[in-house]
């Protein structure tokens, strides 16, 4: 699998990124104890890397809140759309329903 394919994936699939984001994670949980037991804990390189993860995942999350509200609103305009087409129908049916009710008398 590519770099490429998985950054496909992951643009397509939030099921895929709320996966990946919550093995990473339980990775870097996981990396606590043993930083600690290591040493790690007061090595640059180590503080580095948190850091950089850290910044990372905030800007990859609010990427994808941007994405999540970027297709809200493009459901609520569809959705408005949506209202708009009804009227009309209804406005055009409305008429028809008037016009066989006199033909009744």
């Amino acid at each position: 699998m590519s770099i490429r394919s998985l950054w496909a994936m992951a643009q397509e699939s939030p099921r895929f990124m709320m996966r990946l984001n919550g093995w990473l994670t339980v990775a870097w949980f996981a990396m606590i104890p043993v930083a600690i037991l290591t040493g790690w804990i007061e090595s640059i390189v180590f503080v580095s890397a948190v850091s950089i993860y850290a910044n990372m995942t905030g800007h990859l999350s609010a990427w994808a809140a941007a994405r999540v509200e970027v297709r809200q609103d493009e459901d609520a305009n569809v959705a408005e759309v949506l209202d708009t087409v009804k009227e009309i129908r209804d406005d055009v049916q409305r008429p028809a329903d008037t016009d066989r009710s006199s033909d009744d008398t």
